[in-house]
């Protein structure tokens, strides 16, 4: 299940053939952005200091790029139970996914 935010990673040739999809879903080139955009927002919000956090949440950003990878991939378990992508209000949202 694609959207603006996850995909499944392609790689093309010189001539735009597609020569590899992966298997696993991914966070697009602008998830990417958007996540790094949202966790400096975040940090610029609760020290009151604007762009404090710019160029400094790599490790952060990782680490939730493995938890989204993870989930999106039915992947991710807490206390056994493997959690499924439900719908809902998320980067997979039914109502934003490309097909």
């Amino acid at each position: 299940m694609a959207s603006k935010y996850v995909d499944h990673y392609k790689e093309e040739d010189n001539e735009g053939n597609i020569t590899f999809t992966s298997k696993e879903l991914s966070l697009t080139s602008e998830g990417f952005i958007s996540l790094t955009h949202d966790i400096e927002e975040l940090v610029d919000k609760y020290t009151g200091i604007e762009e404090s956090a710019f160029m400094k949440c790599s490790e952060i950003r990782l680490d939730l790029m493995d938890l989204i990878h993870m989930i999106v991939n039915n992947k991710c378990d807490i206390e056994g139970y493997e959690v499924p992508y439900t719908g809902g209000d998320s980067a997979l949202s039914p109502d934003e996914t490309e097909e």
